[in-house]
């Protein structure tokens, strides 16, 4: 038995978000079924309604537990109140960081026939041939500033599900971004290839909102504000003098990583009336890549921001490959859209619990759960949240509910009066 006071800690960091949803105007059937999915992926990191009861472990049947949760998540609009709460609960973090990095994935359901708004979806990390299956597109954002990371948005999107509304995939990144924004105007977006498209770069200009975006190779710009040719970007890029070198650690298996050198370069160009900066990049030993951005600052300042925003994009895939190996993401079972889309939003919450968890406390559950590598603290990795996800669940798993008390001892006795009778003589 692992000690009681950690115990304690966590249960009562999910008291607390529970007692925050009811402050927030949530009825309390939702905020507990919230609640209890954040603990039940927490303890037994599984994303199934079954699973998700065993975890609860309530006196009553699996199937009435599995009933209520059901019940809960199918609340229309459910997943979008969550993601207002939790930003206005960590409004002041969000301010305080420098990056967001938002990106897209998906989750492939390849036997799945009966679930709502199933479309074709592309994972780049297969082999050619299975890359393309039915599933939803992962539509992510993370705040970053190099030591924390807060996740802020996760939403599984259908664009047959939601094509009557008029929504896709380049408004809702869009939307993300100016929410941010709006909490934090010096926030830096990052996105990668997939983000140079004039329907996304466009209302991020129009709304001054800074951004650095890993170039695509058919993108073409104008060299000079008064000038109707345009040159493709690829061109530009192998023409701009690397005049600055920057070197940086990249992480390794636990903490050894090593350092890379880049040399980089920097030019202005125009994107039809808007200037940007584009940035070239060459890594020690490797090609050579681009990025535009429009942060304000001079040539030195803008450069390492585009290094240090694009060096931090790597931790959103790490986040990404976390819940889909420790919350088992893709073995998501519920069939109706709304479910689907608060069970997106739920894992989120609970990879942001695991998160946000002091780093002395981790240190002392590590320590006591026995998860360490090598049982040595050093050798905790720069990305601990697969260790600590693990040491919770043992931890949780440790915490088994008070044995109810039997029935003969909770009988209570309902007689108004007793007399001590006396046999008359």
């Amino acid at each position: 038995m692992y000690d009681t006071r950690f115990l304690a800690e966590i249960q009562g960091r999910v008291s607390q978000f529970k007692g925050y949803l009811l402050k927030e105007g949530f009825t309390r059937p939702v905020a507990r079924c919230a609640s209890e999915v954040v603990l039940g992926l927490v303890k037994c990191r599984d994303v199934r309604i079954q699973g998700l009861g065993r975890g609860l472990g309530e006196q009553i049947s699996l199937k009435k537990t599995g009933e209520r949760l059901r019940r809960g998540l199918a609340r229309v609009g459910l997943w979008e109140r969550l993601i207002e709460v939790h930003l206005k609960r960590h409004a002041g973090q969000i301010a305080r960081m420098r990056y967001c990095i938002l990106d897209v994935s998906d989750v492939q359901k390849p036997y799945a026939t009966k679930a709502e708004g199933l479309g074709l979806v592309r994972d780049g990390s297969r082999s050619a041939g299975d890359r393309v299956g039915p599933g939803w597109w992962w539509i992510t954002a993370v705040m970053s500033d190099g030591k924390e990371l807060l996740p802020v948005h996760s939403e599984l999107f259908s664009v047959e599900a939601e094509a009557a509304d008029h929504q896709s995939e380049n408004k809702k990144l869009v939307g993300i971004a100016e929410r941010v924004h709006g909490m934090n105007p010096d926030a830096i977006m990052v996105l990668d290839r997939g983000g140079d498209r004039n329907t996304i770069l466009e209302p991020l200009l129009g709304a001054g909102i800074p951004f650095v975006v890993r170039g695509m190779s058919s993108r073409s710009l104008r060299l000079h504000a008064d000038s109707e040719n345009e040159t493709n970007i690829k061109r530009i890029a192998q023409k701009v003098k690397l005049t600055e070198q920057h070197t940086v650690w990249r992480p390794g298996r636990h903490r050894r990583g090593k350092s890379t050198a880049f040399k980089l370069g920097i030019r202005r160009v125009y994107l039809r009336e808007h200037a940007l900066w584009l940035v070239a990049c060459r890594r020690q030993g490797g090609g050579l890549s681009w990025y535009l951005t429009n942060c304000p600052g001079t040539r030195h300042q803008v450069i390492r921001a585009v290094l240090e925003g694009y060096t931090e994009r790597w931790r959103i895939e790490e986040m990404h490959r976390q819940i889909k190996q420790d919350f088992h993401l893709e073995q998501i079972a519920v069939r109706d859209y709304p479910s689907i889309k608060a069970l997106g939003v739920l894992v989120m919450l609970a990879a942001s619990f695991v998160m946000r968890l002091g780093q002395a406390l981790v240190h002392q559950i590590l320590a006591v759960t026995g998860v360490l590598p090598r049982k040595r603290l050093p050798d905790i990795p720069r990305y601990p949240f697969y260790l600590v996800c693990q040491a919770l669940a043992k931890l949780l798993a440790a915490a088994g509910k008070r044995p109810p008390t039997p029935l003969y001892l909770r009988r209570r006795d309902y007689w108004q009066l007793k007399l001590n009778l006396v046999p008359m003589a």
